[in-house]
């Protein structure tokens, strides 16, 4: 079954993969080695996961294996093959590319120089496999920030990274909300973009399995955004 669906995701370009396995079962869990296999074989050109760090935590340690999410990145995070983008909040892990670990990759979330604008000026391609909207498309927040919608706030946070011994002090630009009531609906830009061609949904039962190109993702936003700035909210 898992087999079948990961073929008929698109591989000629590194991926960023975002999952939850429990919408299939808990069973499926019980074959997590294989799963990892095939991911890890089927993306040769570049696999990317998130590996985020959410929270209160001042201290992130990149030494130790933490991270505040679930899916393929629980499968991957003690591979010894595995990469870490040095991120105190948006950090990804990556396999099968190699990439320069760029100063503004650590020090920001999104906007110009951040990881996300990596994936769209590298044409890679954003792969939803089975997490909701609302959880799984963070690339919609890289848009926002591009943007500059009117319900988010540029803000610093003070964080401290330990990376291979070493502590370092973070001024971190964040894109935060502004009030505490804004609710996502990525549901219906998700719903529009497969409409229209630009996201393709993969049907198996009414499980979220949707991918697209950053690129094309991003430029198909911000000209829905120009027209609505509520376009990511309800």
């Amino acid at each position: 079954m898992i087999e079948s669906l990961i073929k008929k995701l698109p591989n000629n370009k590194p991926a960023i993969i975002h999952s939850d396995f429990i919408v299939f079962g808990k069973k499926i869990l019980l074959y997590k080695d294989k799963i990892k296999y095939l991911f890890e074989k089927h993306f040769e050109n570049g696999l990317f996961l998130p590996s985020y760090t959410f929270g209160k935590k001042k201290i992130i340690n990149f030494d130790k294996e933490q991270l505040s999410i679930g899916g393929l990145s629980n499968l991957f995070i003690k591979d010894k093959k595995i990469s870490r983008i040095i991120n105190p909040i948006h950090s990804y892990m990556y396999l099968n590319i190699k990439i320069k670990n760029n100063k503004s990759f650590t020090n920001r979330s999104f906007g110009i120089g951040s990881i996300f604008d990596y994936f769209v000026q590298n044409n890679m391609n954003w792969v939803n496999f089975g997490p909701s909207n609302n959880s799984a498309w963070t690339i919609f927040h890289h848009i926002e920030t591009l943007c500059n919608v009117f319900y988010r706030k540029k803000i610093k946070i003070n964080k401290m990274i330990i990376h291979k011994n070493k502590k370092k002090k973070i001024f971190y630009n964040y894109f935060a909300r502004k009030y505490p009531n804004i609710k996502l609906n990525f549901d219906l830009a998700v719903k529009e973009m497969i409409k229209d061609k630009v996201l393709t949904r993969i049907n198996f039962y009414d499980k979220n399995i949707i991918y697209g190109n950053c690129k094309q993702i991003v430029n198909y936003s911000i000209l829905k955004i120009k027209k609505n700035e509520k376009y990511f909210i309800k």
